[in-house]
């Protein structure tokens, strides 16, 4: 990674302060690594199961049938709209998915001991909560966290 510079065209205005010695490069994301080694690798019997994209024969991305119906119901509902979603997220959602992951007659959702937020996907969702949990919960006793695996 190289130095950013910030600049509005005058040739007076300093550098950005962000130089590699203040911000340092982050590692290279493993899986990233994983991917160049995957289009190096000529196996022809290789699969690509990385960076959750399904690939054809011709390694285009290919859509599930389902994704491109669920997105023209999406574009066909006269009420949606851009509009940010509350901080939880859409209740509509969060709510179905605490029942479809734990099951409709769950003892913790009928206890109430379940919350559900919506967040970005994938890994972002497992590092938003964890870093939510190692924050704010400060538990006395040993806790399990359960993810899935892969998450």
């Amino acid at each position: 990674m190289g130095t950013a510079v910030v600049s509005n065209g005058a040739s007076h205005h300093p550098p950005s302060s962000f130089l590699e010695d203040v911000v340092p490069q982050a590692p290279e994301d493993p899986l990233f690594g994983l991917m160049a080694a995957y289009r190096k690798d000529t196996d022809q019997s290789k699969v690509d199961l990385g960076i959750g994209a399904y690939r054809d024969n011709n390694a285009k991305p290919w859509v599930l049938p389902v994704v491109k119906m669920a997105d023209e119901i999406l574009r066909s509902d006269p009420n949606l709209n851009h509009e940010y979603l509350p901080i939880a997220g859409l209740q509509d959602f969060t709510q179905p998915s605490q029942r479809l992951i734990l099951g409709a007659d769950s003892p913790a959702i009928k206890d109430k001991r379940t919350v559900s937020l919506q967040t970005i996907s994938g890994t972002g969702a497992v590092h938003l909560g964890a870093l939510f949990l190692s924050k704010f919960y400060k538990a006395n006793t040993d806790r399990a966290v359960y993810f899935s695996s892969p998450t």
